[in-house]
């Protein structure tokens, strides 16, 4: 799987917006792309031609929540009018969210809500994709069986995720500055 240069500045970007977000941050959730309450308080599931002009304090004021990918248009990754789906954003934007790509999952699927479902959980993820140069290391990609990511496996993986994340940044790996 190959991330451009253009994508891997982006997923910084989304990274630099998500870490900035206070402890107390209640617009966050693995669930949905993108949601909101309407006036009589139903649920309403947010298409991404729906944030064309968003700006980055409507998540605040307006009631929203949204996942990992759901808040790049808040962090500045704009949606362009002729997306139709978040599939097309995201692709476009991070990453191809085919069902086969290991990366996707470990980024950006709703299946993290039943087992690392907070904020801090999909910031440690970012964190550790970008200080590993944007890939896993094989035992993330042989845990997954080559087509989807084990879920079942994260309270291992996210203790390990601490100790990797501090054995990168001991051996030099930073953040890369972005625009």
């Amino acid at each position: 799987m190959t991330i451009s240069k253009y994508q891997r500045n982006n997923i910084v970007k989304l990274y630099n917006y998500l870490s900035m977000l206070p402890e107390d941050y209640e617009h966050f959730d693995m669930k949905h792309y993108h949601s909101y309450q309407d006036k009589d308080g139903y649920v309403i599931l947010g298409e991404v031609s729906d944030m064309v002009n968003i700006t980055g304090e409507c998540i605040t004021k307006c009631g929203t929540v949204a996942c990992v990918a759901g808040h790049g248009p808040y962090a500045g990754i704009k949606i362009k009018t002729g997306d139709m789906f978040w599939d097309y954003y995201i692709k476009r934007e991070f990453i191809d969210p085919n069902k086969h790509n290991v990366e996707w999952h470990f980024l950006f699927s709703s299946k993290w809500r039943k087992v690392a479902p907070s904020l801090n959980d999909a910031v440690q993820r970012l964190e550790y994709f970008i200080l590993n140069k944007f890939k896993l290391a094989n035992q993330w990609t042989e845990n997954c069986g080559g087509l989807y990511f084990r879920y079942d496996m994260v309270d291992d993986w996210k203790s390990y995720l601490d100790v990797e994340i501090d054995t990168l940044r001991s051996n030099g790996a930073a953040i890369p500055h972005v625009e």
